[in-house]
């Protein structure tokens, strides 16, 4: 059975408390749960020494490829480094500085660079170790690491989606032409016109770049089955019969744009455009969103409170024209201010009532603001096991009481309880 999310169909036209819409930069920072998993370097029985060949991946995206470790310069702490020497398979020498690398791939293993804190030089995360150690704890709870897929049944995936999908749709809907617009994480089927659906492609592109930065993933990761198959229609009657027909779902009746994400790791965005642009291309950002989150690193769900308080606040920062998000944060504040309360927003089971939407991304711009590399870390903790308590308590030192009271002091209301 697929899991649906839903976006709200609102559209209003208020001023809001403004978001921060700066990236998230920088070399990422090893958080303290992540230092059991960190390798040695330069000693023996380290995965990186001297004489060793490897693939290396730099922060901007460009390789180095089959280069041979010639030295490398520690840093100030245990197994950690500054720089190291490489040489080509043509002979070509150079340094290269541990801060400009996002991953060097040892025997075909991946080895995150990460920043020390403490003495501001890079250190050695062991992925294969780390996974490992992840899945066992998983599969003591039932739940599951996503496996990586080889090129031939990405390929097989992708071809699925183009015949159960696309096909479908042309024949359904031939009174109209549908174009299949292909990048390289999604596919985009529409009626719409080429101009018209170039932007909403182009957010969708942003979108994934945003959600790989503040997660740590590197650029080049295909994290979909595939691709994610996105279907938008021009008008809502259309996008109805689909759900109904093709996706079996025929009870969202007021919904603009749905994630359906399944237990094999296929996500399906179906939405349609309606009059306003802005708020459809903050809709969709958000729904795929949710359709991202599904397939990070395992199949353990993630809290709605936080859910949708990411799928918010990164649909805000690619689409800043619309105005859905900042309204909804400003709609939100009377509800708390009144209550005294965030209505029990952390310890809702099921889907968070719509007037929290406006609450949930504004915790998520207050933990971003207050470390960004953390608020990335709390997916990946739960992800991998934790209790959403659990990951907050490691990340930030606090409690849930004391995370409602220190977000409600930023919206003058000291004495916010959960």
């Amino acid at each position: 059975m697929a899991v649906v999310c839903a976006a709200l169909c609102i559209d209003t036209c208020a001023t809001a408390q403004s978001l921060n819409n700066e990236s998230v930069t920088s070399q990422r920072v090893v958080l303290k749960p992540e230092r059991d998993y960190l390798a040695a370097v330069g000693v023996a029985g380290s995965p990186l020494t001297r004489g060793i060949r490897v693939d290396i991946v730099l922060q901007n995206g460009n390789r180095l490829d089959e280069q041979q470790v010639t030295d490398i310069q520690p840093g100030r702490n245990k197994n950690t480094f500054r720089t190291f020497g490489v040489k080509s398979s043509k002979g070509k020498r150079q340094k290269v500085r541990a801060n400009t690398v996002a991953r060097i791939i040892i025997d075909g293993n991946p080895f995150d660079v990460l920043l020390d804190s403490e003495s501001r030089d890079s250190v050695l995360l062991d992925n294969v170790r780390r996974d490992g150690i992840v899945a066992r704890r998983l599969r003591a709870t039932g739940n599951r690491l996503w496996e990586g897929a080889g090129d031939d049944q990405q390929t097989k995936a992708v071809d699925e989606y183009k015949k159960d999908y696309f096909a479908r749709v042309e024949t359904m809907f031939s009174d109209r032409q549908f174009l299949l617009h292909e990048t390289k994480f999604f596919l985009f089927a529409t009626d719409m016109p080429n101009e018209q659906a170039g932007d909403f492609i182009a957010n969708l592109d942003r979108m994934y770049v945003e959600l790989c930065r503040l997660f740590g993933i590197t650029s080049e990761t295909n994290i979909w089955r595939g691709k994610c198959m996105v279907v938008a229609f021009i008008d809502k009657e259309s996008f109805l019969r689909f759900e109904t027909e093709v996706m079996k779902n025929p009870q969202n009746q007021t919904a603009q744009g749905l994630c359906h994400s399944f237990p094999d790791g296929k996500v399906v965005i179906a939405c349609y455009r309606g009059s306003n642009p802005a708020f459809f291309g903050n809709l969709l950002v958000h729904e795929t969103t949710h359709g991202f989150l599904h397939l990070y690193r395992s199949n353990v769900r993630i809290p709605s409170w936080l859910n949708e308080g990411l799928a918010e606040w990164v649909a805000n920062l690619v689409v800043p024209e619309s105005k859905t998000v900042p309204n909804r944060q400003r709609q939100a504040i009377p509800r708390i201010q009144a209550s005294n309360t965030m209505g029990g927003m952390f310890d809702i089971k099921g889907n968070i009532e719509p007037w929290q939407y406006g609450l949930a991304s504004g915790v998520a711009q207050f933990l971003i603001d207050t470390n960004p590399q953390a608020y990335g870390g709390l997916f990946t903790l739960i992800k991998e096991g934790a209790s959403w308590q659990e990951a907050v308590q490691e990340l930030y030192g606090i409690t849930p009481a004391e995370l409602a009271a220190s977000y409600g002091r930023t919206v003058g209301i000291p004495e916010l309880t959960p």
